[in-house]
């Protein structure tokens, strides 16, 4: 998937989705404009929510979430997902919910409009 680019989409919804492949998203070049240069996105929310990896799948699946140049991004939601990591910008975020995620690692940069994040359920963070 890392040849398709959508730099111009607001929105990423994949809630629900039980279908991901070991490498099922890459959000790190797909949605965002200007890789060579300054790198943005024009994303404004992202919702994993419920997701789940292909029942089928073989190995270990991992599923990072590097978002870092997604200066617009107000609300991520990956609560009861299978993402493993996530990779948050320095943009002003109203949102974070990781409720029951298998998230592994957070990286949190500058996030001055989040009061409070709930880890309840995380296990291996």
């Amino acid at each position: 998937m890392t040849s398709m680019s959508l730099p111009s989409m607001s929105e990423v919804n994949l809630s629900s989705v039980n279908t991901l492949s070991s490498e099922p998203v890459d959000f790190s070049t797909i949605f965002v404009k200007g890789l060579t240069t300054s790198p943005t996105s024009d994303i404004r929310h992202i919702d994993l929510s419920n997701t789940k990896f292909w029942a089928s799948n073989s190995g270990v699946p991992t599923f990072p979430v590097n978002v870092e140049n997604y200066n617009k991004l107000k609300t991520i939601d990956i609560s009861n997902g299978c993402i493993t990591s996530l990779s948050l910008p320095n943009a002003a975020l109203s949102e974070l919910n990781i409720v029951n995620s298998t998230i592994e690692k957070l990286i949190l940069k500058d996030q001055p409009f989040i009061d409070e994040i709930d880890f309840s359920g995380c296990t291996k963070l």
